[in-house]
């Protein structure tokens, strides 16, 4: 049986969440600073969806629900985008 390493210590850009036990990127890209430049970064990027963790980053960056954040985004006319099957 070989031994199991330990997890790397997160660094400067992870943080752990309350009530989570593993580490979450700290993203400072300005496109995320609030759902308007996150809307005009899909559109400069010629982009009609957007992923999964990039709502969840959003909201956390915003303090909103992500409820909140996806009906803000769908009506701008984005949709997320949906998971690959395989």
């Amino acid at each position: 049986m070989s031994p199991v390493d330990p997890p790397a210590p997160p660094d400067s850009n992870t943080r752990l969440n309350a009530g989570e036990d593993h580490a979450v990127p700290v993203v400072e890209e300005p496109e995320y600073e609030s759902i308007d430049a996150f809307a005009e970064y899909l559109v400069d990027d010629d982009r009609t969806t957007y992923r999964a963790a990039e709502l969840v980053v959003l909201a956390r960056r915003t303090k909103l629900p992500r409820e909140a954040v996806a009906s803000a985004l769908a009506d701008y006319g984005f949709t997320q985008a949906g998971r690959s099957p395989y």
